[in-house]
C-alpha cells in the first residue's frame, strides 16, 4: 500500500532495514535496525530490545488541551 505524503509528513510513516543474525547456534539472536531515512543504525542483544524500540517507535503523542486548571 502507498503512502501518501502528508502522512509521511506528518510522522505516520517510518521504515527501518532490520538485521537478524546469531553469532553460533547456541548464541542468542542478534539484531540491528538502520533508519531508511538517516541512515542510523540501533544495535540490539536480543530480540526483545529490537521490539521495544520498534514499539516505542510508534507510540503516538497527543497534544493536550490546556484546560482553565492549567493556567
Amino acid at each position: 500500500m502507498a503512502q501518501s505524503a502528508d502522512t509521511k509528513r506528518a510522522g505516520l510513516y517510518t521504515a527501518y532495514l532490520v538485521r537478524l543474525w546469531q553469532e553460533s547456534e547456541q548464541s542468542p539472536w542478534r539484531a540491528s535496525a538502520q533508519s531508511a531515512v538517516t541512515g542510523e543504525k540501533v544495535y540490539f542483544a536480543d530480540l526483545e530490545s529490537l521490539f521495544a524500540f520498534l514499539q516505542a517507535q510508534t507510540v503516538i503523542e497527543i497534544p493536550r488541551q490546556r484546560g482553565a486548571a492549567d493556567v
